[in-house]
């Protein structure tokens, strides 16, 4: 998110428990940190241009280039598994263009990010700047000298500075008022007409197939299972309700629509309690156990696919598009994306939808994002860090980065309209681009690499067709159906904060391999009771102590 105080082998404990806290929601190159180029004519970043500096007002005060001679920083970042990094990606060769600043991208299998984090960290090495960095291990470590101090460099990151000035909930990440430890991406905006990530796992199902079945969109969980019944009746090698590959994300969705508590990923299975403003441990907290049975139900009947914490991906998509799975929790826009997939498979009816949350005795809401959904830290030995936080503060918290981030670039990958308040996604081989193409071919929009949206400068997408815009459509049917997530907990005391750490990391893992167990049949549910108690004996109560402290 005692011993590790002391220096000598509480150090190498420490690197230990950093790297099995960071993110997973986490091709290596030889440039040196920090690296100086030789700044040569034929380089695009060595031309980053006076006649860029004069005409870009969108700079936020952020002079450009940032620094006179090419500097070169490693960059770890995960490779999303239906997003391939590809040649034709324009954010890193325009921002170098335009700040003079080379970020040479260490591209990691989304899939096994995890464990190239342990490789990186037990080599004692680390990338100058490294994505998905859980923010308790950022404010845990970043006091110890792990992570760079970002506030220290404040003065020179006027773009960034304004951010936490216009937007003051950004302040509740920081560690104190004079530290911050993790830069903050993915950023939504309070109001935003396309849903851009507002929402994070929503229900989807096959609303062609309902439609062919005359079957309306389940609203409750009980409803649910009888149309993953129906649906498996029409298609029996089918198990209806498949993964969307993200491992227990979706779990999040499914508790608050089922008892109304909000599970926090981070927190290791505790579940912030709205009505009561306090913590719990979600297994130990009302209907959590007859959630797992339901689930159980499911798996049992052939209703719940029998990889279900295995699928990646694309093996997820795989079960979709060829009428093996109908039904699953995803991210927002997904829907979109696999209704193209679907379609592309042959099948020009193919229609998966976003359906309203699916309830039990909680409320028919989706869970937000907090303001920040994702964070990087930047290595406290990188060599020259100012040009590297200046290229920072212009890409993901200035106008002109942030469009660069999210749309690419201006008379490329988007035209302005409407006197620059409005913006339109242009590509000469398809005649609608939207979003998600973009991100599949420019990578904007990418993970890690945004910090604002065009939003927050009150700068929207053209709709085109809103009636007929399924985002669109999507954010709609939502707008009135949102539940906040639980507050950010930042641990002001290392003692707190390591204790979380140790306590928090073997819980987590036990509490999935069981729920794994439990779900599949191979616990019976007759030993719910040993499992709350070995929670306990590893601490469960001591965590949700320090989470309500």
């Amino acid at each position: 998110m005692k011993k590790l105080h002391k220096k000598g082998a509480a150090l190498t404990l420490a690197l230990a428990l950093l790297t099995a806290l960071l993110a997973a929601c986490s091709g290596g190159n030889n440039a040196k940190s920090g690296n100086e180029g030789g700044g040569s004519a034929s380089s695009p970043a060595a031309s980053a241009s006076e006649e860029w500096q004069k005409t870009a007002p969108g700079s936020g005060g952020q002079a450009l280039p940032v620094t006179q001679q090419l500097k070169e920083y490693t960059f770890m970042a995960r490779e999303l598994g239906g997003v391939p990094f590809k040649d034709s990606f324009v954010v890193l060769p325009e921002l170098e263009r335009r700040t003079n600043v080379k970020l040479n991208l260490i591209k990691v299998p989304e899939s096994n990010y995890g464990d190239k984090l342990n490789v990186v960290m037990a080599s004692g090495e680390l990338p100058d700047l490294i994505a998905g960095v859980n923010i308790n291990v950022a404010n845990e470590f970043g006091p110890k000298g792990l992570f760079l101090n970002l506030w220290d460099y404040i003065d020179i990151m006027p773009n960034m500075k304004k951010a936490f000035e216009t937007y003051p909930e950004f302040n509740d990440y920081k560690y104190s008022d004079t530290e911050l430890y993790q830069v903050l991406n993915q950023c939504a905006p309070d109001s935003d007409p396309q849903g851009f990530g507002f929402y994070k796992q929503i229900p989807m199902i096959r609303t062609d197939v309902l439609k062919t079945l005359n079957l309306e969109a389940p609203k409750t969980f009980d409803e649910l299972r009888d149309t993953l019944v129906r649906i498996k009746e029409a298609y029996p090698d089918s198990r209806p309700w498949i993964s969307d590959g993200r491992g227990f994300e979706f779990l999040q969705q499914v508790l608050a629509g089922w008892n109304g508590k909000i599970l926090e990923p981070n927190y290791y299975y505790s579940a912030f309690d709205p009505e009561a403003g306090q913590w719990g441990f979600a297994p130990e907290q009302e209907g959590f156990k007859e959630l797992v049975e339901y689930m159980h139900g499911l798996y049992a009947d052939g209703l719940l696919d029998n990889e279900f914490f295995l699928t990646n991906n694309s093996q997820s998509t795989e079960r979709a598009v060829n009428d093996k799975g109908f039904f699953y929790y995803s991210y927002w826009n997904n829907s979109a994306t696999m209704t193209l997939r679907g379609q592309e498979n042959g099948n020009p009816n193919f229609l998966m939808s976003g359906i309203l949350p699916i309830v039990k005795d909680g409320p028919s809401a989706a869970v937000v994002r907090n303001a920040c959904s994702n964070f990087s830290a930047v290595n406290a030995k990188v060599s020259d860090p100012e040009p590297l936080l200046k290229a920072l503060d212009y890409w993901l918290y200035s106008q002109d980065g942030t469009m660069l981030a999210n749309a690419g670039i201006e008379g490329v990958n988007f035209v302005w309209e409407e006197d620059q308040k409005i913006y339109k996604l242009v590509d000469p081989k398809l005649e609608k681009p939207d979003n998600e193409t973009h991100k599949a071919e420019f990578g904007v929009r990418y993970d890690f690499m945004t910090g604002l949206r065009p939003d927050h400068f009150d700068i929207h997408n053209k709709l085109e067709d809103p009636d007929n815009d399924m985002y669109h459509q999507q954010f709609l049917l939502y707008k009135d159906h949102a539940i906040s997530p639980g507050p950010v907990k930042i641990f002001k005391d290392p003692e707190d904060s390591n204790t979380m750490s140790e306590i928090g990391v073997p819980i987590r893992d036990y509490v999935e391999q069981q729920f794994i167990k439990f779900v599949m049949g191979a616990a019976n549910m007759s030993t719910w009771d040993q499992f709350i108690e070995t929670c306990k004996k590893m601490g469960s109560d001591k965590m949700i102590e320090l989470l309500n402290k």
